[in-house]
């Protein structure tokens, strides 16, 4: 994956969500509280799913500026 290192609880949603698209689920969803490391933990995933399948369009879409920023930094 990246330089980050996750928390156990980040790595348990990047797990489920793996789940979720093995068992077939095309769009998983996570639900997390304020400053528990959503960014963190989706922007991990996209690089290391961007690494695997180079040629995979991955989209971030949020409702506000600020957090498009936030994510397109972190990425």
């Amino acid at each position: 994956m990246t330089g980050l290192t996750l928390y156990p609880y980040q790595e348990d949603m990047v797990k489920g969500i793996q789940t979720a698209l093995d068992s077939g689920i095309n769009r998983p969803a996570v639900v997390a509280a304020t400053g528990l490391g959503k960014t963190v933990t989706f922007s991990t995933m996209i690089a290391e799913r961007a690494r695997t399948h180079p040629r995979e369009r991955i989209v971030v879409w949020t409702h506000r500026q600020e957090l498009a920023d936030q994510a397109q930094r972190q990425i």
